[in-house]
């Protein structure tokens, strides 16, 4: 991509569970949101939490 000069970023986010989350739905809602965060700061770059931290 680079070599062609497309503009293309990745940015993904990532949560390991050790706990009992309340729902799927809320787990991708959270995983969804640090996606987010990477995009609204670096770009090009992944977020990892665990998911006992971020309760």
């Amino acid at each position: 991509m680079s070599s062609k000069e497309f503009p293309i970023t990745f940015s993904i986010g990532s949560i390991t569970v050790d706990i009992p989350c309340n729902s799927s739905s809320d787990l991708i809602n959270r995983t969804d949101a640090l996606m987010y965060e990477v995009k609204k700061s670096t770009k090009n770059s992944i977020l990892h939490k665990l998911w006992s931290s971020i309760n």
